[in-house]
């Protein structure tokens, strides 16, 4: 009778050391994910920084995209005006050496 006695008392440490080890296998279950927690939240704030520079560099862009625009219609029309005036200046001397031509060919030598 004293072996079942000491059996079952041997069985009953073992069940609880079984039940034991279960249970801090399943706590270390719910304590690992507060690392991965911890980076997945550190990957959202990640994404949510990259996500404002990108809009701030668009934004940006968009601002220097239209200042070159302008830039360049500015420098256009300068560039148009300053060829319309060389045109005009090129007309004047063609008829200015026209008229002096005429005149060269129409005296007489001495």
């Amino acid at each position: 009778m004293q072996s079942d006695f000491v059996i079952l008392i041997i069985l009953l440490i073992f069940g609880f050391a079984v039940i034991i080890y279960i249970v801090k296998k399943e706590l270390s279950k719910l304590t690992a994910p507060t690392e991965q927690t911890t980076v997945i939240e550190w990957l959202k704030s990640m994404q949510t920084s990259l996500e404002s520079t990108n809009k701030t560099l668009n934004e940006a862009m968009r601002g220097s995209t239209t200042d070159v625009a302008k830039l360049l219609q500015e420098n256009s029309k300068q560039l148009n005006t300053r060829l319309d005036a060389a045109a005009k200046v090129i007309g004047d001397l063609k008829r200015s050496f026209r008229i002096w031509l005429r005149t060269w060919r129409r005296e007489p030598s001495n």
